[in-house]
């Protein structure tokens, strides 16, 4: 595995807590060529963006439950900073379940339309076997 990968898996599940109110949890990572300048994780609270970008589930219904997603998070840190071109940033995703394993964290289809908003470089994923795929 690319040793830049493996660092990304490491954080991670150096991040992750036992949180009874999320069953699993997810971590955005948005790298700016080798550095990293925004982390998002999910929450159960919501945010007034979600307003504007409700959750959908991949049958296209609303979902109706609160929170944030991981990729909102990230993107709303980055919002924060200045003059950083987002087609230039990697963002990369790893969700570790409830046994502490990587597990399959592709973006949701709300979040799929916020990350062709931001038209990142490359977008990435852990799959069930813990390796990152492109989306």
């Amino acid at each position: 595995m690319n040793p830049k990968y493996s660092k990304i898996i490491e954080l991670a599940q150096a991040l992750y807590q036992n949180d009874f109110e999320l069953r699993t949890q997810h971590f955005s990572f948005i790298y700016l060529k080798k550095r990293l300048i925004s982390v998002g994780r999910n929450s159960a609270k919501t945010n007034p963006t979600n307003l504007f970008n409700p959750r959908r589930g991949n049958d296209g219904v609303t979902i109706t439950d609160k929170g944030t997603c991981s990729e909102l998070a990230a993107c709303l840190k980055l919002k924060n900073l200045t003059n950083i071109r987002t087609d230039r940033c990697d963002l990369f995703n790893v969700r570790i379940d409830k046994n502490n394993k990587i597990a399959m964290s592709a973006p949701c289809p709300s979040c799929s339309s916020l990350l062709r908003y931001f038209k990142f470089k490359g977008v990435y994923y852990t799959n069930e076997g813990a390796r990152f795929e492109r989306y």
